[in-house]
């Protein structure tokens, strides 16, 4: 009856108005409750009207028992309609309900003993007519329990009829049952153990406030404060992951020491390590960083909820089944980590990042899949309100201070909001690009800023080369500096080349120890010898330099970062230029970690970083940073910094340490070496030399093509002779396209040293005829 009705209504569908439609399926889903409720009554209280009297009788007749599912189905069908409308299969569910009917009737009546089907007695009280002609039907053709399996396979289909899913996914979904039944077990009793804690702390803290004696000994006291103060660590380093075990603790250690105000410098120096000094210029560095400013967490949560809501209607209008587990809120980006249902393809939601913009009215979207880690897809949408990250935030937090390796810099936080700091000497070299207005110099002032912060002149040194002129000048008066800070190619060339100087010189020392690197070099000094101190090399536009002296740069950059990591030597090398011409092959073979902001195209993420992603970052600080041992780049904010900042930075740094001895760039060693090294590859003369000045002395002409002919040679070769031959004074220079002219006097061996050799014309020379 229902399917009757259905297709009354949707039959002339084509030739329909949208109005004439809505108004048929109001008329349909108010007549199926109508003529529900009439007969649920009717077949209950036994009472009714003519009408109702004899449709009930009816269906007495047939279905027996299941007379009381049909106005309940019927019911529950005029809602479907009123609500859901043309969004639901409405044709397909009448079939699965009308098959999984049929099965119960059938199932009622087999209950009747064999030969009692088609009493009227049993016949109204089980399965009606149908009900008997159905279990008739099976115990002759399969018997009773064959009946009842052939029932239940009836029952499988009509159930995956109605649920929509395969009936492969069964089991996987049985087991998604399991599993999160589990996980939130697993949450509830985490959160009793929190609540269990909490109230001994609380009993502990009330058992610490009653009056006790006063120990003997002061040790007792400095023993029983130590722990509490090395739990209070928030910091997160790029090495470490945190366990999805432990997401409950780390929540809870962050609120605790979000409550409590961070402790002054001065009274974490004692809670060091042995091998971490802290320079005593770091307080007055830390105070004249600008503090961070408080977040609105309650409208940060609002939006968190919204955005929820929104991702999951926008997969949802799509046909993916999918749900978001968990929010995770940076300061500027926010990631939505969603679960897809079995059976979606993870390459449907990342094709869908551009409705998600539109749905969330976004700047860009970037899909991560999956999560490194988790079996989630992140959507990362940004934030509405941006909360701007410090630098001071991360340069004062304990875990930054503790670590063992001066070349640890700050960088900024990733997306769940946790600090985020590297170490230089573990990568051991960094390329930025990005392009210009994206975060790229902002970068660079924290990395070094954060390095000067906790170092001195003793254990970390910069070579600054800045073609610039803006950027790196700003630390022009600071006492680390390895040399001045260069501006030009020419500074560059002696910077580079005296850093590999500084390089041979100290594998020399090495060999002398029989150690391998720095830190074992340092470690076997005599009282009398001094330490080696690390060297950061920073090149801020790259371009420049490769547009005046490709070859050169390119040489000297692969030479440092093949062999200078185990000397303490360091590149970080940034680019506003993301191409293959600048960031060349050799270069990015040698050069793993690398960050990259915002860019124009894929073409330039995945010049930097060899995947794509950075297209769909939104700049102001927003990077993306691939360390050497990470399988996939880490979203992160950088840290933010004033000029003003850094200003105080250099000049507390100028007036609390002693200038060391810096690198002149105009040494002559250097100017030497580089004459020596040109010398050198000129008076190496081509085995030809010596047959091709014969060669000229009998034809009276010199050109590279023609000693090229003659001796059969490459061009190249031919050209290097005639150059060293223009060197030694056998030939003039070059004219253009003539011949080069021949310097007789030298070739008679009459040429006084101070006078000037006679050019003579090949047409003039007499034996030329």
């Amino acid at each position: 009856m229902i399917i009757v009705a259905y297709r009354s209504v949707t039959a002339e569908y084509p030739v329909q108005s949208e109005k004439r439609r809505e108004v048929q399926f109001d008329f349909l889903g108010v007549a199926l409750i109508t003529g529900g409720i009439l007969l649920l009554v009717c077949a209950v209280r036994g009472n009714g009207g003519y009408v109702t009297a004899s449709l009930v009788s009816a269906l007495m007749y047939l279905f027996g028992a299941g007379t009381y599912i049909v106005p309940v189905v019927m019911i529950f069908a005029g809602s479907a309609v009123l609500t859901k409308r043309e969004q639901c299969d409405h044709l397909s569910h009448a079939r699965s309900l009308s098959l999984l009917f049929l099965v119960f009737l059938a199932w009622n009546h087999l209950r009747i003993p064999a030969g009692s089907e088609l009493e009227p007695a049993f016949r109204e009280e089980y399965g009606g007519l149908i009900g008997a002609v159905e279990s008739l039907l099976l115990r002759k053709l399969v018997g009773q329990a064959g009946g009842c399996i052939v029932l239940a396979a009836f029952a499988v289909t009509g159930i995956v009829m109605l649920s929509g899913a395969r009936l492969g996914d069964v089991p996987q979904g049985i087991a998604n049952f399991c599993v999160r039944s589990f996980e939130v077990l697993a949450r509830v009793l985490d959160k009793i153990a929190e609540l269990c804690g909490r109230s001994r702390s609380q009993d502990l803290s009330q058992a610490a406030a009653r009056p006790v004696r006063k120990p003997k000994r002061p040790s007792a006291s400095v023993d029983a404060q130590g722990p509490t103060s090395t739990g209070e660590t928030t910091g997160v380093r790029m090495t470490a992951a945190s366990s999805p075990n432990k997401e409950h603790e780390t929540k809870a250690r962050s609120s605790s020491a979000k409550s409590r105000k961070p402790a002054s410098v001065k009274g974490q120096l004692g809670l060091f390590p042995a091998a971490t000094k802290i320079p005593p210029h770091f307080q007055m560095c830390l105070e004249c960083l600008d503090p961070a400013l408080p977040s609105d967490t309650k409208e940060s949560r609002a939006d968190s909820d919204e955005g929820v809501r929104l991702v999951e209607e926008t997969l949802a209008s799509f046909r993916i089944e999918a749900k978001v587990t968990q929010v995770k809120k940076g300061p500027v980006v926010t990631r939505y980590e969603v679960q897809p249902a079995p059976g979606i393809r993870v390459n449907r939601i990342t094709n869908l990042a551009d409705d998600l913009a539109l749905a969330l009215a976004a700047i860009d979207v970037r899909v991560e899949a999956p999560v490194p880690g988790k079996s989630v897809i992140g959507i990362e949408v940004p934030n509405k309100r941006v909360t701007l990250v410090r630098l001071r935030e991360i340069v004062e937090l304990d875990s930054f201070l503790k670590a063992p390796s001066k070349l640890t810099f700050a960088l900024g936080k990733d997306i769940a909001g946790n600090p985020m700091f590297a170490d230089l000497a573990k990568m051991p070299h960094l390329l930025i690009a990005g392009a210009t207005n994206s975060g790229k110099s902002v970068c660079l002032n924290s990395i070094i800023t954060s390095i000067l912060a906790r170092s001195t002149p003793e254990e970390v040194k910069f070579s600054l080369i800045d073609p610039k002129r803006v950027e790196l000048t700003l630390y022009q008066h600071i006492p680390h500096l390895f040399h001045p800070v260069v501006v030009d190619a020419q500074g560059a060339v002696r910077a580079l080349r005296g850093s590999i100087r500084e390089m041979e010189r100290r594998y020399k020392l090495f060999a002398e120890k029989g150690v391998r690197n720095i830190a074992s070099y340092n470690s076997r000094l005599d009282e009398d010898e001094q330490p080696l101190y690390c060297v950061v090399i920073v090149i801020d536009e790259l371009a420049d330099l490769m547009m005046q002296a490709a070859a050169e740069f390119e040489r000297l950059i692969c030479r440092i970062a093949q062999l200078a990591r185990a000397t303490g030597i360091h590149l970080i090398i940034a680019t506003q230029r993301p191409s293959v011409n600048v960031i060349t092959g050799v270069i990015k073979a040698n050069i793993s970690s690398r960050i990259a902001f915002a860019v124009a195209s894929q073409v330039d993420s995945r010049t930097i970083l060899d995947v794509n992603g950075a297209e769909r970052l939104i700049g102001q600080g927003d990077m993306l940073f691939h360390p050497i041992d990470a399988p996939k780049p880490v979203r992160i904010q950088g840290a933010f910094l004033t000029e003003d900042e850094v200003n105080r930075v250099v000049e507390i740094l100028a007036e609390t340490e002693a200038p060391s001895d810096t690198f002149d760039l105009n040494l002559e060693t250097v100017e030497e070496e580089i004459a020596a090294e040109t010398k050198g590859k000129s008076d190496e003369k081509d085995s030809l030399f010596d047959q091709a000045l014969a060669f000229i002395r009998r034809r009276q002409q010199a050109s590279a093509s023609m000693l090229q002919r003659e001796f059969e040679i490459g061009y190249p070769r031919a050209g290097r002779i005639v150059d060293q031959l223009e060197q030694a004074g056998y030939i003039g220079p070059q004219e253009g396209s003539k011949p080069r002219q021949v310097l007789t006097g030298h070739l008679e061996g009459d040429i006084v040293e101070g006078e000037e050799p006679e050019l003579v014309s090949l047409e003039t020379h007499p034996i030329a005829g």
